[in-house]
């Protein structure tokens, strides 16, 4: 109780002209106490509030870290075999050819990129290597294994977009986001990972990844968009 507090206490007790009565000194040591033990309660109260929020607190940090575990774990489960030979060709293959894919149509490759379509849809067609990759020269493959492509490269995006959408809503340890999914669109060669399927399919698609990329690479200009999607796909 501050002094301030006392004299208020005092000055509020009736004043006598003889010597005080002892009921007075009662009422001022009741008085005393009384304020004193208010002191005490609103201290623990106050102390109460900030154990709560520090709670609060300790608790927000540790759901983050739960979270960023989870997408950690869920990346690892989700990934296939067949994505890495597919981030690759989608690279490196042209945009022409990109386009085709996007529009569930045939397509035709040879070389190096041949090599990681075969290696990519070896899971859905064993004999691929015999049936195509065997061969020199440039490979038509067939309707259905080009639509797999397709679906290949649709879930490569979209599975490195649902492990980037917590790190967007906040919910998961930024930091450490950051640092484990940063090579999901490093640069290589000069250009961003996946960026130019991500175009061709439609960048408003991805908010996510591309909000993760800007903010992993803030100064890189913005490449012009790719042809709209076919109505008939």
């Amino acid at each position: 109780m501050t002094p301030e507090q006392l004299q208020q206490i005092l000055d509020a007790i009736p004043q006598q002209s003889s010597a005080p009565h002892w009921t007075t000194y009662v009422a001022v040591i009741a008085a005393f106490f009384g304020a004193y033990f208010a002191y005490l309660q609103l201290k623990k109260i106050a102390q109460q509030i900030s154990d709560t929020r520090e709670a609060i607190a300790n608790d927000h940090k540790r759901s983050r870290r739960e979270r960023t575990v989870e997408i950690l774990k869920y990346y690892q489960e989700a990934t296939k075999p067949e994505h890495n030979k597919m981030v690759k060709l989608l690279d490196l293959m042209p945009e022409d050819q990109l386009v085709r894919l996007r529009d569930a149509m045939v397509i035709s490759l040879s070389g190096e990129l041949k090599e990681l379509a075969c290696s990519a849809l070896r899971t859905s067609f064993p004999s691929i290597y015999d049936d195509y990759c065997n061969e020199n020269g440039p490979t038509t493959f067939t309707h259905g294994q080009s639509l797999q492509l397709r679906f290949i490269m649709l879930d490569v995006v979209n599975h490195y977009e649902v492990c980037l959408v917590p790190w967007k809503l906040g919910i998961v340890d930024k930091d450490e986001i950051e640092s484990q999914f940063r090579a999901l669109v490093d640069q290589r060669d000069g250009r961003f990972k996946l960026d130019k399927a991500r175009r061709i399919i439609g960048s408003d698609k991805f908010p996510a990844t591309e909000a993760f990329k800007a903010e992993l690479f803030p100064t890189t200009d913005a490449e012009p968009p790719m042809p709209a999607l076919a109505t008939n796909s």
